[in-house]
């Protein structure tokens, strides 16, 4: 499995080094540009929400942010975000569904009860395309925003489809898999994590998938039919059913422990604002 993102956990690790990744004020970068509509000033924009990115830290230190694509780790105070790339109008499309979303998450471990099935488990989803809103734009953005360039990530002939939705009153037909995660740590406690959208396969479909907190999402873009047995966990139900495969430590995942070995071994090397 390929990983083409960045992946934030806590694990504790605070150095003592500083520098600044240059970045804009909230009111607006006046030399960003639109990539939807071409104007100017842009603004700040979450890739992930950055309520679900503060709801991973349980006290005052950052996230720790570690990628394939190079060595160190940078430390992040809510996320990765990127003020050239959107203006208000658009970013308020791309993020309409992430509030939402970040309520869902909230109530996901908590409010969920079990499935009568026994392998997944259920909440209330009252506004379904909210949530796929939440994983077109999620995915979308980690698509177009300049930060994200050394992923080379690609759309292929879904970009136009997925930007219609966005931002024209396109359909979000999609088929979207959610699920809570599957990776434990320390005494087998869930791993709350961020795992930038990628490319993979599920069964024989096409889908990106990306974690955030406790939620794992699968948003297919494949022209072949989706697999039976996954179709009781399409997004597009109330209540959502989410699937959970069996719990695995997060040392034996390969490209995890290859990141978070990377973070405890690499030197620092540096922060985000904001």
């Amino acid at each position: 499995m390929k990983l083409h993102g960045v992946v934030w956990l806590r694990l504790g690790i605070v150095s003592s080094e500083r520098f600044e990744v240059a970045g804009g004020e909230a009111l607006g970068n006046k030399n960003g540009r639109c990539v939807v509509c071409g104007n100017s000033p842009t603004v700040k924009s979450h890739l992930f929400p950055r309520a679900m990115m503060l709801d991973m830290r349980t006290d005052d230190r950052p996230l720790l942010e570690a990628s394939r694509h190079r060595t160190g780790y940078v430390e992040r105070q809510n996320g990765i975000w990127d003020d050239r790339f959107l203006c208000k109008t658009h970013e308020d499309a791309a993020g309409g569904g992430d509030d939402y979303a970040v309520r869902l998450s909230r109530r996901m471990i908590e409010k969920s009860w079990r499935h009568p099935d026994g392998d997944a488990f259920q909440i209330d989803n009252p506004q379904p395309e909210l949530l796929q809103r939440f994983v077109y734009g999620t995915v979308w953005r980690h698509f177009a925003a300049p930060i994200s360039a050394p992923s080379k990530l690609r759309l292929g002939p879904y970009q136009d489809r997925i930007e219609r939705a966005l931002f024209n009153d396109g359909l979000f037909d999609l088929p979207i898999v959610a699920a809570i995660t599957n990776v434990t740590g320390h005494a087998g406690r869930l791993v709350p994590m961020a795992l930038a959208p990628y490319r993979t396969k599920l069964k024989d479909a096409w889908v990106w998938h990306f974690v955030v907190g406790y939620f794992d999402v699968m948003l297919k873009t494949d022209a072949r039919p989706w697999p039976p047995e996954w179709r009781p966990y399409l997004a597009d139900r109330d209540p959502l059913t989410l699937f959970q495969a069996d719990r695995v430590d997060l040392a034996t995942v390969p490209f995890l422990r290859e990141l978070t070995d990377r973070v405890r071994a690499s030197p620092y090397r540096g922060k985000q604002k904001g």
